[in-house]
């Protein structure tokens, strides 16, 4: 009697644990919807300011420096995996979250841009997939390890992009 009284019991708390996280998943959408996307939308080029430091790695270095102070915080880790959570299942702000991105990978392009007129990359060298290159390791560290980047792995993957 008693095991089946614990058995009984560990369900009722699994299955109140999935009610739990699904409310959450919900709140988690809804202000993902209607408060993140919107704000991250509009503020996607405000203030940002793209490097000018006379090389390739100086400038990817300061974006990327950037990118991992801002995307290290409580609350630009929250924005970050609010949205890829919720975009999963809602289209208009998976949409909102591409078009953030694709601004904001234009903007930071620049870099590459005058790198490539520098002499620095090839003529054919693809602005965004550098940029993505540059970024992609730093979230991928806080996002899906859970670890935060210090300067000295934002400095190797920086090198390893920009030689």
């Amino acid at each position: 009697m008693l095991n089946n009284f614990v058995l009984d019991h560990r369900q009722i708390v699994d299955d109140a644990a999935q009610v739990v996280r699904g409310k959450l998943e919900a709140v988690v959408a809804r202000v993902a919807q209607d408060v993140i996307a919107p704000v991250d939308i509009e503020l996607a080029g405000e203030g940002v300011r793209i490097p000018d430091t006379g090389s390739l790695g100086g400038d990817l270095l300061a974006i990327a420096r950037g990118a991992a102070a801002t995307a290290a915080t409580p609350q630009g880790q929250a924005v970050v995996r609010a949205v890829v959570t919720a975009g999963a299942h809602d289209a208009a702000l998976a949409a909102a979250n591409h078009r953030f991105w694709s601004e904001r990978l234009a903007l930071d392009g620049t870099v590459v841009e005058r790198a490539i007129a520098r002499g620095e990359l090839p003529a054919d060298a693809d602005p965004r997939t550098v940029i993505e290159a540059v970024l992609g390791p730093i979230y991928f560290r806080l996002l899906v390890l859970g670890e935060k980047p210090d300067s000295a792995f934002v400095e190797r993957v920086v090198g390893l992009i920009a030689g």
